[in-house]
């Protein structure tokens, strides 16, 4: 037992200088700041249905040549963004693969923002929050993932996507 209690210890030593100072956890999980947005990747699924037919499709997109940057503020709790991105783009539809490169003007709005469980919530000025949830929120860089479901209808067609994204911030 006495051999057990010393080597645990010894795990736990290890484990405290494990960390670089890159993965030094934030003493106050802050996101207020300003962060570069380094990486963004999703994947997702469409299908559209239209009098009875099925029109499935699949998509993956891969951001690249990234100038955005989000600043996060404190008080009131409020968020800038600026900046562009290209998307490299894959779809599949009835086994047909596409690739296109779209250059995305303006990253995200701004507006008021909040976190709640393990989650960041902005507000666009449309008004429907969008959640992320935080995966990794170190002193220098943040990690969240998307996941969304949307529905639309036009026409007599509806379409159903759904969106599972990553996002890499680091901190300037």
């Amino acid at each position: 037992m006495k051999y057990f209690t010393k080597l645990l210890l010894f795990a736990f030593v290890v484990f405290l200088f494990s960390c670089t100072n890159d993965e030094t956890p934030s003493s106050d999980n802050s996101v207020v700041g300003t962060w570069d947005l380094t990486g963004m990747v999703y994947t997702g699924t469409s299908t559209t249905t239209f009098e009875e037919m099925e029109f499935p499709s699949s998509f993956e997109g891969m951001a690249t040549d990234m100038d955005c940057s989000l600043e996060f503020k404190d008080s009131p709790q409020t968020f800038v963004s600026e900046g562009s991105y290209t998307i490299n783009l894959k779809t599949e539809i009835f086994g047909q693969v596409s690739e296109y490169n779209l250059r995305m003007e303006g990253f995200m709005e701004s507006g008021p923002y909040e976190l709640k469980d393990g989650q960041l919530i902005v507000t666009p000025s449309d008004g429907v929050p969008d959640a992320a949830k935080i995966v990794s929120l170190t002193d220098n860089e943040m990690v969240l993932t998307y996941a969304e479901t949307m529905e639309q209808s036009m026409d007599g067609a509806v379409n159903s996507t759904t969106i599972d994204g990553i996002f890499t911030f680091r901190r300037k």
